[in-house]
């Protein structure tokens, strides 16, 4: 086991992951109920959750500690995304249109915040639920976290995909795919990814006994997954407040928006809300 600090920010930092959680939902509403600011909207989502993963993260690793973790997500990314668009590999054929913003060859600056700001969320509820393994040294605890950590990450992904995709075409699947436009491959791309990121940031605590700061409270714990919840309510609002309409993906097949509205709805259900409750219970049921 390695050596841990005992650790407790002010409670303002709580508060501020809190509005950090509110900003967002209140950002996501206004780019629904009026779609000419859902760039701009879009935007402060993730500034919001960017900063929720900074803040909430700094106080168990510290914030350098923050600063590598978006480092290397951004790194990894930019190298798995202008990889797969040069060659198809790992994600398969896709390209990120003008809509996503400036680009570091062909990859919008902001995906690596994007990743970042969901992948967070992975790590910490991975943490959460397999009892803190970023303290422990052995083997099996380093790749325990990144492992679950890229599924939670996923998950998040198999909700959005679609609907960046095939509805709002922030970026084209130029072969389409079998899950509204989608294809598998999309999926590998993002577990091969984040798993690489994950690995990487595991390395640091391993590397640096003491780096991990212990004693955080059931509100600390409960935070994310607060989070992740909200973020899952994206889905079944979609269904409710968005029209109903046809959109055709690159290779020719026709979609239902309201059908793509539902699946997303039944994915976030079972993945990012129920991940969220079950969190919210561990969190619970931890030690005051």
């Amino acid at each position: 086991m390695s050596e841990t600090l005992t650790h407790r920010a002010p409670p303002g930092a709580r508060a501020l992951c809190l509005a950090l959680t509110g900003v967002w939902f209140v950002a996501l509403l206004a780019g629904l109920f009026y779609p000419g600011i859902g760039s701009q909207a879009y935007y402060v989502q993730l500034l919001s959750l960017s900063l929720f993963g900074l803040v909430h993260g700094s106080e168990r690793y510290g914030l350098p500690a923050m600063l590598a973790f978006l480092a290397i997500m951004f790194v990894v990314v930019n190298l798995t995304e202008n990889l797969s668009i040069a060659t198809g590999l790992p994600f398969g054929n896709f390209e990120h249109t003008p809509a996503m913003g400036p680009k570091l060859f062909y990859v919008p600056v902001i995906v690596g915040f994007a990743y970042f700001s969901a992948g967070y969320l992975g790590w910490a509820l991975a943490n959460l639920l397999l009892g803190e393994p970023d303290r422990d040294r052995g083997a099996l605890a380093l790749f325990a976290t990144p492992v679950v950590a890229m599924f939670i990450t996923t998950a998040w992904d198999a909700c959005i995909d679609p609907i960046g995709g095939t509805v709002a075409r922030n970026w084209i699947w130029k072969d389409g795919g079998g899950y509204f436009g989608v294809p598998l491959s999309n999926f590998i791309g993002w577990m091969i990814t984040t798993y690489i990121a994950f690995q990487l940031f595991a390395l640091l605590p391993a590397r640096r006994p003491g780096m991990v700061r212990t004693g955080q409270d059931r509100l600390w714990w409960a935070l994310p997954a607060i989070q992740l919840g909200v973020m899952g309510l994206q889905y079944p609002l979609n269904l409710v407040l968005l029209p109903d309409a046809e959109v055709t993906d690159p290779s020719g097949t026709t979609w239902r928006t309201g059908d793509i509205f539902e699946g997303t709805t039944v994915v976030s259900l079972f993945t990012l809300i129920f991940i969220a409750v079950t969190s919210l219970f561990v969190a619970a049921r931890r030690d005051p």
